[in-house]
């Protein structure tokens, strides 16, 4: 028996292939009838490929060697340095798991061993020290581990930039017919007054936007276009104080995705793109230009000398 309709939670279910035989077989008899659906999942299903395309060969990566140096090649005064630490945090919770098992010997501190067994205090000491050893050794490797510096908002702006840049008939969610409207919605949402970078001196033309889901809040995406056919994004999120580097202006490449980022007043920036480097930095330039230094140009700081050789002196 047919469902008596199909939902959305269906069909990502249907795409994801998590459905059984049976549900399966509803689905695609829905899709039969319902042709605006059925081009909808090849859509989705184009994403998914684009997704594992851009993701898939990081899994297969080894292990970096910075990792392993943390865990292997530590100096032998790195060592000793940290054996104080560990043997007072030790002593610590040996000293906190006696008190609890006399607090529980006198005062009923009780955990029962089993579902109905008999109750023992020994298990919420020992349970307790552990998870406080946890918490602590925890929050101690994330100060030793290196890190690389490069925000999470990159490799977001590189996944909707593979998941959009691709796309025939739907690549923005409003036209640059409707530019007014556009920034106006997006500065409303992301809670900033936001304009649409001009790029055509560098070759590129609006094409539109749309509004992303960020990790934490909403993030803008506008999409450009050159004669040629080459897209362009800029992707733009706030609440990125976290990483704010004082609008340090960075180089990366996630895959075959090339991408300038930078951040400013809490405000994180990517432009990412297919191009080569140098023509993305004329674009990322243009658009820092604009949104962010109406006196000077940035300087990509992983080169020695940019297109440009006005340098706001705070940015050298």
């Amino acid at each position: 028996m047919i469902k008596p309709s199909i939902t959305e939670a269906d069909l990502q279910a249907y795409v994801d292939n998590r459905l059984s035989d049976a549900e399966r077989g509803e689905v695609e008899v829905y899709l039969a009838t319902h042709p605006d659906e059925a081009q909808k999942l090849e859509r989705y299903s184009h994403i998914n490929e684009d997704i594992h395309g851009l993701f898939d060969p990081v899994l297969k990566e080894d292990i970096p060697g910075r990792l392993l140096e943390t865990f292997h090649t530590a100096t032998e005064s790195e060592v000793r340095s940290n054996r104080p630490f560990f043997a007072g945090l030790w002593a610590r919770l040996r000293d906190g798991a006696g008190g609890l098992l006399r607090a529980g010997g006198s005062g009923g501190i009780l955990v029962p061993a089993t579902p109905l067994g008999s109750w023992r205090p020994a298990s919420f000491a020992l349970t307790l020290t552990w998870l406080s050893l946890g918490v602590v050794l925890g929050w101690q490797m994330q100060h030793a581990l290196p890190h690389n510096g490069m925000p999470p908002m990159v490799k977001h702006a590189a996944v909707a930039y593979v998941t959009y840049a691709s796309e025939v008939s739907h690549p923005v969610e409003i036209q640059a017919s409707d530019e007014d409207h556009l920034e106006a919605w997006l500065s409303k949402r992301l809670g900033i007054n936001l304009k649409a970078p001009k790029l055509e001196s560098v070759g590129f033309t609006l094409m539109g936007g749309r509004l992303l889901a960020g990790t934490q809040g909403p993030a803008a995406q506008f999409m450009y276009e050159d004669k040629i056919g080459r897209r362009l994004t800029l992707y733009v999120k706030t609440q990125e104080m976290k990483y704010d580097q004082s609008a340090a202006f960075e180089f990366s490449q996630v895959n075959e995705v090339n991408a300038f980022y930078w951040i400013e007043n809490g405000t994180g920036y990517v432009l990412s793109g297919n191009l080569e480097r140098s023509d993305l930095l004329k674009a990322a330039e243009a658009s820092y230009q604009q949104l962010n230094a109406p006196d000077g140009i940035l300087r990509d700081s992983n080169t020695k000398k940019s297109a440009s050789t006005r340098v706001p002196t705070r940015l050298i």
